[in-house]
């Protein structure tokens, strides 16, 4: 997931396949040709079969390569997010009770949180910048 532009749902299955090659050369092409600033918020399983052998394997890869950059939050494979984007609902108002949903919501609260924790970093780079600009001056 990238902030600023877009997202890319890494589904399990792809990363045993294709690996996580062309997303981060789709995101160093973006981020050198067009947004310098744009940064990479992390990687998340989408359309997860937690019954499938080679799907948790590829999960605990996953995690194991990539450390704090992939979500804790695994958005499973439900019949219900393919609904709810069928008849162009959000889950959470699909079908706000049900397992979909929550895995959602989890997800929304684990994204806003890194969006949070890159806004303070950005904040505090500035004012460092601003200060040592200051202290020249001085």
């Amino acid at each position: 997931m990238c902030f600023g532009l877009s997202h890319r749902a890494l589904e399990a299955a792809d990363w045993g396949a294709l690996g996580t090659q062309h997303v981060r050369q789709a995101f160093d092409h973006v981020s050198r040709q067009f947004n310098s600033q744009l940064q990479l918020l992390g990687y998340v399983a989408s359309r997860f079969k937690k019954v499938r052998k080679y799907q948790k394997n590829y999960l605990q890869e996953l995690r194991r390569h990539f450390g704090d950059d992939a979500f804790e939050t695994v958005i499973a494979d439900l019949a219900a997010f393919e609904q709810s984007v069928t008849d162009r609902i959000p889950i959470v108002l699909h079908s706000p009770s049900s397992h979909a949903s929550a895995i959602a919501r989890q997800f929304f609260d684990e994204l806003e949180a890194r969006i949070q924790r890159l806004r303070r970093s950005r904040t505090e780079r500035r004012g460092i910048g601003i200060r040592k600009s200051v202290d020249a001056v001085t």
